[in-house]
C-alpha cells in the first residue's frame, strides 16, 4: 500500500516526491522573482532563472530523504490533529529554526516569521493544490521554499548565488544541528522491529 510499492522506501519514490514538491513550489511566480532579484548572475544575464533554480534543486534533491524525515518530525511535534497534522505548524517551524540555530543578525526570527507568512500565500486560491493546502502551516513544497528564502536572507551578502546559499544553509545548520529524533529513518524501525519473525 506504500507509495514505493515495496517494504522499504526506495530512492525512486523519494526522487518522485522531490520532483512533485519542486514543481508545486514553482507554480508560485514569486519563486522565480526571488531568484531573478537576488542572484547577480541572473540579473546580469550570465545565467537564466531556470539554470540557477536547477542548481538549487540539485542541492535539495541530494538531501530530500533527510527533508522528508524532518518534515514528518516537525509535523508530529506540532500536536495538531486531522488534516492539519500533515503540515508543519508555525510553532513547530519556530522550533525547527531554534534547534538548527538558523536565526541571526542577518536573518532574524522576525524575518523568518515573515517568510512563513509569504510562503503561505497562495496565488491561485481555486487550484487543486490550494484546496488541500493548510493556510497557516507549511506543506512540503512550502518548507522547501522557506529554506530557499531563509538561505538567501541569511547568506546572500557574502555568497551572491542562490544555490550556494542553499548549500551553505544545509552544511552549517540543517545537516549538523538537527535533533537525533528528526533524523530517524523509518526504515530502521521497519528493519529492526517490524519485519522480523517475532513480530
Amino acid at each position: 500500500e506504500a507509495d514505493a510499492r515495496a517494504f522499504y522506501e526506495t530512492s525512486t519514490v523519494v526522487a518522485r516526491a522531490f520532483e512533485t514538491d519542486w514543481q508545486r513550489m514553482l507554480l508560485e511566480p514569486r519563486v522565480r522573482k526571488l531568484v531573478a532579484a537576488w542572484d547577480p548572475e541572473v540579473a546580469q544575464g550570465a545565467q537564466t532563472v531556470d539554470e540557477e533554480l536547477a542548481e538549487a534543486a540539485d542541492s535539495l534533491r541530494a538531501r530530500f530523504g533527510l527533508l522528508l524525515r524532518v518534515f514528518d518530525y516537525y509535523c508530529l511535534i506540532g500536536g495538531t490533529v486531522g488534516k492539519a497534522a500533515f503540515a508543519i505548524s508555525e510553532n513547530a517551524y519556530l522550533q525547527f529554526l531554534k534547534e538548527t540555530e538558523i536565526p541571526s543578525d542577518r536573518c532574524t526570527i522576525e524575518e523568518c516569521g515573515k517568510i512563513f507568512i509569504v510562503v503561505n500565500f497562495e496565488t491561485d486560491k481555486k487550484s487543486a493544490e490550494a484546496e488541500v493546502n493548510e493556510d497557516k502551516a507549511l506543506m512540503r513544497q512550502e518548507l522547501v521554499e522557506c529554506l530557499v528564502r531563509i538561505a538567501v536572507a541569511k547568506f546572500n551578502q557574502d555568497i551572491p548565488d542562490v544555490s550556494d546559499c542553499v548549500e551553505k544553509l544545509f552544511v552549517d545548520h540543517i545537516d549538523t544541528k538537527l535533533p537525533p529524533e528528526a533524523l530517524h529513518d523509518p526504515d530502521d524501525f521497519r528493519n529492526q522491529r517490524l519485519y522480523n519473525e517475532e513480530m
